[in-house]
């Protein structure tokens, strides 16, 4: 039973999460910075729960850290390859 959830869970975030990601990257090119960290926080924690710190750190550095737009793109571009990588090898 427990890795039948495991695999709906992992199905899960393999759907959502690039999703996120993309949230993300309108968020940074409408300059929006409360959604930007409201999604960044989103994808920081999800990583984070399927064990994916290296991501996870960036993400929550793109949420609590006052960086330029410039700073975030370029964070977001390192950590949304780490996360792709990771969903994919799940």
């Amino acid at each position: 039973m427990s890795e039948k959830i495991s695999e709906e869970l992992i199905e899960l975030y393999r759907q959502h999460i690039p999703g996120y990601i993309t949230d993300l990257e309108k968020a940074v090119s409408d300059r929006d910075k409360v959604k930007m960290r409201d999604v960044a926080h989103n994808i920081a924690s999800a990583m984070g729960s399927i064990d994916d710190m290296e991501s996870g750190d960036l993400f929550r550095r793109i949420e609590k850290e006052d960086l330029s737009f410039g700073e975030v793109a370029d964070l977001l571009k390192q950590a949304s390859a780490i996360a792709r990588n990771t969903l994919d090898g799940l």
